[in-house]
């Protein structure tokens, strides 16, 4: 839009994490460990999310966690590892 890069996203048929609640412990880890693998994706990539909140992640409806709402993220540096970061961070979660 302003002449510099930006993120394009999957449409993701899910719920946000403040409308579902895990049904138990173990489940409630493999969300955080979604959660953790993408945002560690995303930093690899050079981006910082800048408002990760509940409302910011979805569960979707095979049971992954998803990232959305980058409107607030900016690019921190360059990526720590190749081309290949950027293709995760379209895929956060998955």
């Amino acid at each position: 839009p302003h002449g510099g890069p930006y993120l394009v996203f999957e449409y993701v048929d899910g719920q946000p994490l403040t409308h579902v609640k895990p049904n138990d412990s173990e489940t409630a880890v493999q969300w955080l460990a979604q959660i953790c693998e993408s945002v560690a994706a995303a930093h690899n990539a050079g981006v910082v999310h800048g408002d990760l909140t509940p409302n910011n992640i979805l569960l979707d409806n095979n049971g992954r966690i998803v990232i959305t709402d980058f409107g607030f993220s900016t690019y921190s540096q360059k990526p720590t590892t190749d081309d290949a970061a950027f293709e995760s961070v379209a895929s956060l979660g998955g």
